[in-house]
């Protein structure tokens, strides 16, 4: 088990995991969020092979990969076709600071 993700309920073997810098990147982020008290629920694979984690049922999700990573949001209105997607570059600390900020704003209108 991977520290950072002790009491996540992961979707992945050790034959599928995510890529080694998409984990790395995943840690970083998590190591953050769990600091400012939102660990994540669930983690599973992405198809890049990305690191996904998932907040609120599945409202929330942040992708995570090699350079990049993506928030989505999926409001729990009637119009579940209505979501929001925002990409983020993990090389800027800008860009950094943002995608923790619209995590967890997202995770907070649950």
């Amino acid at each position: 088990m991977i520290l950072y993700l002790e009491g996540v309920d992961c979707g992945w073997t050790a034959q599928n995991q995510p890529s080694e810098s998409a984990l790395k990147n995943a840690q970083t982020l998590l190591y953050i969020l769990r600091h400012l008290g939102h660990p994540p629920s669930s983690a599973d694979r992405g198809y890049f092979p990305s690191v996904r984690l998932f907040w609120n049922g599945g409202t929330t999700e942040l992708e995570v990969h090699d350079t990049t990573a993506e928030a989505f949001y999926f409001p729990g209105a009637p119009n579940q076709s209505t979501w929001t997607v925002e990409k983020f570059f993990l090389d800027s600390p800008e860009d950094k600071e943002k995608l923790i900020q619209k995590v967890v704003e997202n995770i907070k209108k649950g």
